[in-house]
């Protein structure tokens, strides 16, 4: 049934060679997985769970989808609400502002 090498099916494209004993643990993966599905499936209550997190999910990746596709568009630009603010240094050494100016200045002296 299993040779000892054969190509894997990754989201439908030949992707990965898969040993006997990979292609093995596989079909057992997804037996249980199956079994999981349907015991899920008979469960009105926990079904109907499932559903409304799989709606949440599937929101929550549209929003991401457009964000990234905000992004990948040629010539945009962060909003900026996304842009990261960064502060101003204007401390020196001592922590006060235009100490590390005196710092030099005092060692120049010397």
């Amino acid at each position: 049934m299993f040779s000892e090498v054969a190509p894997a099916i990754v989201g439908g494209n030949m992707a990965v060679k898969m040993t006997k004993q990979d292609r093995i643990w596989q079909a057992q993966d997804d037996a249980r997985t199956l079994a999981t599905a349907e015991v899920i499936i008979q469960d009105k209550p926990r079904l109907a769970l499932a559903q409304k997190a799989a709606a949440r999910m599937a929101e929550e990746r549209q929003k991401e989808a457009k964000a990234m596709g905000n992004i990948a568009k040629p010539g945009s630009k962060t909003p900026p609400s996304e842009k990261i603010k960064r502060k101003k240094r204007t401390t020196g050494f001592s922590g006060s502002p235009g100490s590390q100016h005196n710092v030099f200045q005092r060692i120049k002296k010397k």
